[in-house]
Order: structure tokens, then C-alpha cells, then sequence
């Protein structure tokens, strides 16, 4: 865990695919983590993925993540991202509202970012579904 986070901290996302995918694999086998813990191998390890190209990967990772923490919110933010990378203006709207469906299950200190400048919708700049959309979510949460 501590060396994939080195390697992402470090913007060497490639470098921390393999050790989180190792830390998730024991995981899976021997649960030891805290939750935090937990939810950030998980939210790195497909962040990850999705930053080296690799969406097929990441959704798999979220996908394990959110059948074991439904509530958790990130997990459908980075799925909505995945979504804006395929340009799948829909779909991120549907996770997107999700994560803020789930916005109080945030940990401590934890924050969603804000989709309208996030990169990964950075196709939807320019779509006033998807800014009323995200507003509406917004004023909603």
C-alpha cells in the first residue's frame, strides 16, 4: 500500500498500479484495512488505471468497490469520470448524481470535486444539459 501510494503521490501512475493491485489482492483474501484505508487502495488504484488509459481496469475496480460500499460516493464520482473520458455525457450525469446522492458519506476532511472543472468531463464543457445537471445536483446536496 505504502509504495503504490509513493508511485501516485508521485504522478507515477503506471508505478502504482502494480503494488496497489498486490494490496488489493491481500485485501481481498485477508481483510486488514481500515475503511479510509480501504476506500483509498480502492479510489487510487482505479484512478490509476484510468490515468494510464486503461478504463477497462478502472471500472472493474470501482465496480468491485461499489459492491462492497454502495454508499460510498467517490466510488460513483471516479465512475462518472471513467464515463466523461468515453464521452458518455449520460451516464456521468447518472453516476455523478449518485455521488452526490451519497455525499454524506464522505470521510472526515473529504470533499467531491467539482465536475465542472474536473478534466475528466472536459467534453461536457460546453453542454448545458450537463452544467444544469451538475447545478442542480449542487443545490440539491
Amino acid at each position: 500500500m505504502s509504495e503504490g501510494r509513493a508511485a501516485f503521490v508521485a504522478r507515477d501512475f503506471q508505478g502504482a498500479i502494480t503494488p496497489y493491485k498486490r494490496a488489493l489482492e491481500i485485501e481481498q483474501r485477508d481483510p486488514k484495512l481500515d475503511k479510509i484505508l480501504w476506500h483509498e487502495l480502492v479510489n487510487n488504484l482505479a484512478l490509476s488505471y484510468g490515468q494510464t488509459g486503461d478504463l477497462k481496469n478502472a471500472r472493474l475496480v470501482i465496480a468491485y468497490g461499489i459492491s462492497k460500499d454502495y454508499r460510498y460516493p467517490m466510488f460513483y464520482y471516479i465512475l462518472a469520470c471513467i464515463h466523461g473520458q468515453e464521452g458518455d455525457e449520460s451516464n456521468s450525469v447518472y453516476y455523478l448524481s449518485k455521488a452526490y446522492e451519497h455525499k454524506a458519506n464522505l470521510s472526515k476532511g473529504e470533499t467531491l470535486p467539482d465536475p465542472l472543472t474536473d478534466s475528466s468531463f472536459s467534453s461536457f464543457s460546453s453542454s448545458d444539459t450537463f452544467k444544469q445537471a451538475v447545478a442542480k445536483m449542487k443545490r440539491a446536496s
